[in-house]
């Protein structure tokens, strides 16, 4: 009778050893998951940032690097409320529409981030209809456009359409990130690497092997044109542009995810841990 007790408790103790072993195991299996999932995303340090949520003492929209690119405003260029970003820099469409940086900013490879809102009307001077809008110009021999006629928005080096046919929506915000990698330069001519990621990469496009002249690209210092050609120009944006940032590096499909979610959700560019929530694993 007392050698079956004890079998009996030697069989609990058993059982309760394995039981919190098994936790015990759990844990530390949870434990490491976590730490695997919640690696740090870091964005790199951009060489100009307008948040475009607050003006300085001079009317200037002032650069969050402390690099001193600060944007002067034309007329019709206004940091406005916006339900979605909480501010962003509001363009008319008209001549007057514009931001352009107090100096110059020269690159070799490079990056841009920005958030763009076109209006679902024609503007002023009727740009989306007959003429290419421009959101950003001369970053160091480089821009961004959309054609009239059309939804396709593109990224250029030295006037050469680098890539083209993303579509950019009407009526709601938008992310964009464009890298340029230079992967060459011989006798006065550069070879690069172009890619596009829209909304944190739901839509990718890439273009390899392009070319542009160096002398008018790389490392060539210009004040930078935000939402227009140029100072005065008749190829404005007509709509919000938010949260801009120019690299002199080749952002990571990560790093421009990044950039989206942490507009998106509020959180930080450095961020531990995210969860969508959409989905659950094999395990």
């Amino acid at each position: 009778m007392w050698g079956m007790k004890k079998m009996q408790n030697s069989r609990e103790f058993f059982r309760w050893s394995f039981t919190g072993a098994l936790a015990r195991c759990a844990v530390f299996v949870s434990a490491i998951v976590s730490l695997t999932c919640c690696a740090v995303t870091e964005v790199p340090s951009p060489v100009a940032w307008w948040k475009m949520d607050s003006l300085d003492h001079d009317g200037l929209v002032p650069d969050a690097t402390g690099n001193g690119h600060a944007l002067e405003l034309g007329a019709d260029a206004t940091v406005k409320d916006d339900p979605f970003l909480g501010k962003a820099l509001r363009l008319e469409g008209t001549r007057d529409s514009w931001a352009r940086t107090v100096d110059g900013i020269s690159v070799g490879s490079r990056s841009v981030s920005a958030w763009l809102f076109r209006e679902e009307g024609v503007g002023p001077l009727g740009v989306d209809v007959n003429k290419i809008t421009y959101l950003l110009n001369n970053f160091s021999g480089s821009g961004v456009n959309w054609p009239g006629a059309g939804l396709g928005i593109r990224y250029l080096m030295d006037g050469v359409i680098a890539y083209e046919g993303i579509a950019s929506a009407r009526g709601k915000w938008t992310h964009y990130v464009w890298t340029v990698e230079v992967t060459g330069v011989n006798d006065g001519v550069c070879t690069y690497h172009h890619t596009v990621y829209v909304n944190g990469g739901e839509t990718v496009r890439a273009a390899s092997n392009l070319t542009a002249n160096a002398a008018n690209v790389f490392n060539r210092e210009q004040r930078v044109v935000v939402g227009n050609i140029s100072v005065g120009g008749e190829r404005p944006v007509y709509g919000m542009v938010g949260d801009m940032r120019l690299f002199d590096t080749v952002l990571t499909p990560d790093e421009a995810k990044e950039l989206y979610l942490g507009t998106v959700h509020g959180r930080p560019s450095r961020t531990v841990g995210f969860w969508d929530m959409d989905s659950l694993s094999e395990n």
